[in-house]
């Protein structure tokens, strides 16, 4: 995965006047075993996961990672939803603990009368 992920509370990714605190962000990772803050240059807070996939990095509402791998993307998931927040990628797609939420695809075409009497036999 080549995107950034972020966990936030704004419609794209927009946090105005509804972002993660500094306050919640430091809080959840102090509480989390799996992370551990690593810096607090500001204006940022940054935290590390046990895999050291890559760091969270809390800036203006949000926490952003970049390329995130699969076991991380499923902690981001966990944290989003902790922090009453959301998933979203930099294309705007809303990520799930198992990856991006794909789009339902075309409805299947009406089956006949008599598919329906005696079965499809396509």
């Amino acid at each position: 995965m080549g995107e950034k992920l972020h966990i936030t509370r704004g419609i794209d990714g927009c946090d105005a006047g509804n972002g993660i605190t500094c306050g919640d962000w430091r809080a959840w990772v102090e509480a989390d075993p799996d992370l551990r803050l690593s810096d607090e240059a500001a204006p940022m807070l940054i935290a590390e996961y046990q895999t050291a996939d890559g760091p969270l990095v809390w800036c203006k509402g949000r926490v952003d990672v970049k390329s995130p791998a699969r076991a991380l993307v499923q902690k981001m998931h966990a944290l989003a939803q902790a922090l009453d927040a959301q998933l979203p990628g930099d294309d705007g797609k809303l990520y799930g603990s198992d990856g991006p939420a794909r789009p339902a695809g075309p409805p299947p075409p009406p089956r006949g009368f008599v598919d329906l009497l005696f079965g499809s036999r396509r």
